[in-house]
């Protein structure tokens, strides 16, 4: 197969559509890169933190 055969089916065909993340892909700038970086999280979740739902028991493989 030759390269004028093959098209990359993740190119953009250059018509634009809907993100359902309307942020992503936007260029920032560094001082706006490290705000996100330094920001805490609006949530009480700190590492090491386990959660138990019916889907995912995360103590199934404490030792």
């Amino acid at each position: 197969m030759s390269d004028e055969q093959w098209s990359d089916p993740d190119a953009a065909d250059g018509t634009q559509q809907d993100s359902a993340f309307p942020g992503a892909g936007r260029h920032v700038d560094d001082a706006e890169r490290e705000a996100a970086l330094e920001a805490e999280p609006a949530g009480n979740a700190e590492v090491g933190d386990t959660v138990d739902t019916d889907e995912v028991d995360s103590g199934a493989h404490d030792d």
